[in-house]
């Protein structure tokens, strides 16, 4: 099914967006007078019904992508950049949030490729998607768009260095390993047998079902139970800091670090930055906080962070999020030097 429609619907919500939370959908209804653990898990709620069909998406598409991965043998290039562009090819057309992005990360690197393209194209998909940049461009001003894709593209490019600097070596150890509990890393699938010759198309569909559902068991039990604990840390996060903090703040350096933090932080679903960031400032927010939020707010989150901690390095986990906070802080007070100097000279 395409992700295009639901893409459309976001774009058309507008100021209809509940902003008390990180899910478009509300089936629960959140209100002050309920107990903060009754919030959460309504919060909790609201959250997995908003991004249930895209992460149904992600894992069914990413355990495709497995199945097809494990036929092919040059799944890479030998330059680091190159690796990072064929991830944005691959994760810009896909449009959905970077929380259901992750399992097709991970995929894409079970499968034996390299890590700069799994990273590549976790980050492209929510951010250079075609309908999300029209989004952007469209329902914000100009420059804040703008400092956004920039923003991203520098992440982007800043991949294979985080890379070479934090990850560590390949780890070749078998995925039953890791479900007994042997290993704390992720695992690279083994290639698939090269089929006879004379192998007839009822048996290449029986093996090809086989290998894609012991690939969705194998992404559902690594993915999931992670999924469900950031969308519980998000709920929790937003209810001890909702959005309508930021929107009465006088933004200074502090209050815009905390911005970048805190959106850095939440598993927010795609495009809810653009809607969001366009709601506080027609509200006045200050624009340096507003870009601090416009570029932290779904380009990482808890759940991809736990993620690569927990398969791949704690240390490339704590560097993107790092570096993720510190462009946003870096474009927040870009921005509002440049408004406030505009303003001055109008």
């Amino acid at each position: 099914q395409s992700r295009i429609p639901a893409l459309n619907e976001k774009a058309q919500m507008g100021l209809r967006t509940n902003f008390n939370e990180i899910a478009f959908e509300i089936v629960l209804p959140v209100t002050e007078q309920q107990p903060l653990l009754e919030r959460v898990l309504r919060s909790s709620v609201n959250w997995a019904y908003t991004n249930l069909q895209g992460m149904t998406f992600g894992i069914l598409f990413a355990a495709a992508i497995l199945a097809i991965l494990s036929n092919i043998r040059r799944r890479q290039f030998e330059s680091p950049c190159l690796n990072s562009v064929a991830g944005v090819f691959i994760g810009a057309p896909l449009g959905v949030c970077v929380n259901c992005a992750t399992p097709i990360a991970f995929g894409i690197y079970s499968a034996g490729a390299r890590l700069e393209p799994a990273l590549a194209s976790l980050v492209a998909s929510p951010t250079l998607n075609v309908i999300v940049l029209t989004m952007a461009f469209t329902l914000l001003p100009w420059e804040f768009a703008l400092a956004k894709l920039v923003g991203v593209l520098v992440f982007i490019a800043m991949m294979p260095l985080l890379v070479r600097r934090f990850a560590p070596a390949p780890d070749l150890r078998a995925a039953a390993e890791i479900a007994s509990g042997g290993a704390t890393r992720l695992p690279a699938l083994e290639e698939a047998p090269i089929p006879p010759p004379d192998e007839g198309i009822l048996a290449a569909l029986i093996a090809v079902s086989k290998q894609f559902l012991g690939n969705l068991w194998y992404l559902v039990r690594f993915a999931l139970p992670l999924m469900i604990l950031a969308g519980v840390l998000g709920s929790f996060v937003i209810e001890l800091v909702p959005f309508e903090t930021f929107a009465a703040r006088t933004a200074g350096l502090g209050a815009i670090a905390a911005g970048g933090l805190v959106a850095a932080f939440l598993p927010v679903p795609i495009a809810f930055d653009v809607i969001i960031v366009m709601a506080l400032l027609a509200n006045g927010v200050d624009s340096g906080l507003a870009m601090a939020l416009l570029f932290g707010l779904g380009i990482y989150s808890i759940y991809p962070a736990a993620m690569i901690a927990r398969y791949v390095s704690a240390t490339l986990s704590m560097a993107m999020g790092v570096v993720v906070v510190l462009l946003a802080i870096a474009l927040g007070l870009a921005m509002q030097s440049w408004i406030g100097q505009r303003t001055a000279t109008e």
